[in-house]
């Protein structure tokens, strides 16, 4: 089995989308995108950097875990979101659960908790949304490359509605720049129990069984 790259020579590769530093310069984040690339709400994705391939190339996916079709108000539920692709070195994800479909539409949806240090939420105050997402320590595939997964705690909202979570995750191949890795995304919704199932879905999967070739790179080589 291959060793996983350590954390300090893969998060670049990761998230490089810059932040303004407080002397006005630009630094790469280490610890997650920005707020708002989960592709949900007219977001952008990850793909806003690392854009070499199209959204959801065939041969991989990312999928959700734990949030029920129903969930009853209140109630806590483990929600693992996991990205599968072939030659994942590293890898890197956003989500937020947010109301749909009301006039509460577009606000978050109860609360997050991060169930380790593979994950950890920001919030964005002037949206009013809560992003949980990758940290140092989760951008390693800890059971070698093809496949990653983070896990968080979602506690309802008291005051119920139907809800959807948007997720966009990234799949590097550990060269240290934006380029050969993959980018997939997903939604998932859910509505209070007694209220009937709220179609929804935007993923768009790929219907090659091939799964994308990444283009070779050295390391840190940028290309055209």
């Amino acid at each position: 089995m291959a060793a996983a790259a350590p954390p300090s020579s893969i998060a670049r590769d990761v998230a490089l989308a810059p932040a303004a530093s407080a002397e006005g310069g630009r630094v790469p984040l280490a610890d997650g995108p920005p707020p708002a690339h989960t592709g949900g709400f007219g977001e952008p994705t990850c793909h806003a950097c690392h854009s070499e391939a199209p959204v959801n190339p065939p041969g991989g996916e990312v999928r959700v875990q734990g949030l029920p079709a129903a969930y009853r108000p209140g109630a806590s539920y483990d929600v693992t979101v996991v990205l599968d692709a072939k030659g994942t070195v590293s890898a890197g994800f956003q989500a937020a659960i947010r109301f749909t479909g009301t006039e509460r539409s577009g606000l978050s949806a109860g609360s997050i908790r991060p169930l380790d240090e593979r994950a950890s939420v920001q919030v964005d105050t002037a949206r009013g949304v809560a992003f949980v997402q990758h940290t140092r320590r989760g951008t390693v595939v800890p059971e070698g490359p093809g496949s990653a997964s983070w896990s968080f705690r979602w506690t309802a909202p008291e005051a119920p509605g139907p809800v959807v979570l948007h997720v966009a995750a990234n799949s590097a191949d550990g060269d240290d720049s934006p380029f050969g890795d993959l980018v997939y995304a997903t939604s998932v919704t859910s509505a209070p129990e007694g209220s009937g199932r709220l179609i929804h879905g935007d993923r768009a999967r790929g219907s090659g069984v091939v799964p994308y070739q990444r283009k070779p790179t050295s390391a840190g080589t940028r290309k055209p």
